[in-house]
């Protein structure tokens, strides 16, 4: 059910923001500002509009400018407070530019010292101005990403001294910039919370609680396809009418889970298959919420909140109707994962069978097994991550610390991160997980880091023993994620990214080349990134039609690629690259 898709990267959004206060913008660029006991009272009331992230960098260093022009100076010397009023209006005219580095080193939003086109920060610029660029070189060298009080660079606190300048006060100036993540909205989105996401038949497949698809009428599950003009959203074949939580196939077919009575014109019991006709019932065994479908042995089992005459939250599909196990939890199940060593199950339970068994447990040979002493907490999802049962769940309660759980020698444990995370984020919740190349996304209502370096509601761990990697600063929860290995697609209840309007399903691309799926070898490549106005593309395997849209779904050109071709981007912007065998690649243009 994966396809693998080729992207090439490009700018940032260009969407408008939502109005905001200008503590809440400035806030955004660098949360130095809550630290700040003498900005304006009215920041906290009067509200702004940036139409992109440019404009949010401006309004900082313009705002922070006046801050410190009003500064009591009565402690600096008269050639102090010369250079520093010399260096402010320099800031003022870097501001107007707007032309700050450019974010390429990492997927969260950091300090950038000097980018590769030689553009300057803020502070760094302060220091060109002053002549002191030496100093901004050997900043770039030893610490280009870091903030200004983490710079060991000897020679900071001096040249900040001599220049009117406390260290506090270059921290504030010096701005973040956008993750080098390019994540993207799927034209108008959807106007509701996405639960689930996967490819079906060449069509991307979103399911949830919503009544449109990009302003047209789709009742809770929509697909996105390549039409003759372009890509569009079209309900699937007529819908639910209700939620949808989980997606799956059986047969070849798609199937649509959650609490409903109705497919299409079908009357079914809150799951059905689509046929050639259209939806069909599969069985009527499933009376309440269904929340997940997992394979296991080659059945199909669901879990949920139903009922059995046992009690049962687990059921599996004997080919005609959904049977009992024999056994139930006192709770709804939320997650089912296959393994080797049997069926892993989570969500909120306290007993199995009439055996205590706290949130997660484990089906062998038809039984439920415990895993050590349970997690006191309810699991979200399960993964198996290197052979490991992984959980997802709330990253604290009752002042103990859960989020994200590995299981080993019979003990629950948290992965490095979790901790700090919570720490700074006690009330934030894990809700999915993904693994895509080994390392594990990790989708949720929760924040990581703080400052600049930032990211909410998207992470991944590398390994088990790395600490988590923000991917994205989503502005609500991230409810399911599907990757195919170098495009990831996230859903939820977000409506933002950094400001640009995404409305509740995004792409997130940053991937250089298409590979062959059996050799994993280039096929299809692209280079420079980003490019000016031309992207050199080059086929090493068979001839293939290429199609090149706009991110808004026009046809911009169609071409035979045969070997080596020379393509003319029209505009600033991300452009999507479509091989005739249904592989992707997104471009991007300075």
């Amino acid at each position: 059910m994966k396809k693998l898709i080729l992207l090439l990267l490009f700018p940032w959004f260009t969407a408008g923001m939502s109005a905001e206060t200008i503590v809440q913008c400035l806030h955004r660029v660098n949360k130095e500002v809550l630290l700040q006991k003498d900005i304006p009272p009215s920041w906290s009331q009067t509200t702004c509009a940036t139409v992109n992230f440019t404009e949010a960098i401006q309004l900082h260093l313009t705002s922070v400018i006046q801050v410190l022009r009003i500064r009591d100076q009565s402690h600096l010397d008269e050639q102090q407070k010369h250079n520093r009023e010399t260096l402010l209006s320099a800031l003022e005219r870097y501001a107007k530019t707007g032309i700050f580095p450019i974010n390429e080193h990492a997927p969260f939003q950091t300090p950038v010292f000097i980018d590769r086109r030689e553009t300057h920060c803020a502070v760094g610029y302060l220091m060109q101005q002053s002549g002191s660029e030496t100093l901004a070189r050997s900043i770039q060298h030893s610490g280009n990403l870091a903030y200004i009080r983490e710079i060991k660079t000897p020679g900071v606190s001096i040249w900040a001294e001599k220049n009117g300048f406390t260290v506090d006060e270059l921290a504030w100036i010096q701005p973040g910039y956008p993750p080098a993540t390019i994540v993207s909205p799927l034209l108008g989105g959807v106007n509701g919370t996405v639960n689930a996401i996967m490819y079906y038949n060449g069509e991307l497949i979103a399911a949830g609680s919503f009544n449109e698809a990009d302003g047209q009428t789709a009742n809770n599950i929509a697909s996105y396809i390549a039409g003759f003009a372009g890509f569009l959203w079209t309900e699937t074949m007529g819908g639910t009418n209700g939620p949808v939580h989980a997606l799956d196939t059986i047969n070849n077919r798609l199937i649509a889970a959650g609490y409903f009575t109705m497919a299409g014109t079908s009357t079914v019991s809150n799951i059905a298959q689509l046929g050639n006709e259209g939806w069909e019932a599969m069985g009527s065994a499933l009376d309440g919420f269904i929340y997940d479908l997992e394979w296991h042995e080659g059945t199909l089992y669901a879990a949920g909140d139903f009922q059995f005459s046992d009690g049962s939250d687990i059921a599996k599909w004997n080919g005609a109707e959904w049977i009992s196990l024999g056994w139930g939890t006192n709770g709804l199940v939320r997650c089912l994962r296959s393994t080797s060593d049997g069926l892993l199950f989570g969500g909120e339970f306290s007993l199995v069978d009439g055996t205590p068994l706290l949130n997660i447990g484990k089906i062998f040979n038809g039984t439920a097994e415990a895993m050590g002493a349970g997690i006191a907490t309810v699991v979200y999802d399960v993964e198996n991550w290197n052979n490991t049962p992984t959980i997802a769940a709330a990253l604290k309660e009752n002042g103990n610390v859960y989020g994200l759980m590995q299981y080993t020698n019979a003990v629950w444990e948290s992965l490095p991160g979790i901790a700090e995370i919570a720490q700074g984020d006690s009330t934030g919740i894990l809700y999915c997980l993904h693994l895509n190349m080994n390392e594990l996304f990790v989708g949720g209502d929760y924040d990581v880091f703080d400052l600049m370096t930032f990211g909410n509601n998207l992470a991944k761990w590398p390994t088990n023993t790395d600490f988590p990697r923000p991917i994205a600063v989503f502005d609500s929860t991230v409810f399911c994620l599907m990757a195919s290995q170098e495009t990831m697609y996230t859903g939820g209840e977000f409506t933002h990214h950094l400001g640009t309007e995404i409305n509740h399903i995004a792409q997130l691309n940053n991937v250089l080349v298409i590979q062959d799926v059996e050799t994993k070898k280039p096929v299809i490549s692209a280079f420079p990134i980003p490019s000016a106005n031309e992207v050199n593309l080059r086929n090493t395997g068979p001839a293939q039609w290429i199609k090149v849209f706009s991110m808004e779904g026009k046809l911009i050109e169609n071409f035979l690629l045969t070997d080596n071709r020379t393509l003319m981007l029209p505009a600033s912007g991300v452009f999507l690259l479509q091989a005739e065998n249904g592989e992707q690649l997104t471009l991007i243009r300075h």
